[in-house]
């Protein structure tokens, strides 16, 4: 890209988009990551390939009972 000259009333209006977003992106009371992991599946492994087996065998087991 080829160097562009930038007057001062284009230099202030980036200035106040980037404050507008900065505002925007700031957390606020209640915006706690935190608390929402902890409610969420536990220490239970999400990608592990046992876990998915151990659902199949219970899923079969369960059907086999009826």
């Amino acid at each position: 890209m080829a160097p562009k000259i930038v007057t001062d009333v284009e230099e202030a209006d980036l200035a106040r988009q980037l404050e507008k977003a900065e505002e925007e992106n700031r957390e606020v009371a209640g915006d706690d990551d935190e608390e929402e992991e902890e409610e969420g599946m536990g220490d239970l492994p999400v990608d592990s390939e046992e876990e998915e087996g151990g659902k199949k065998e219970e899923e079969e087991a369960k059907e086999e009972e009826e």
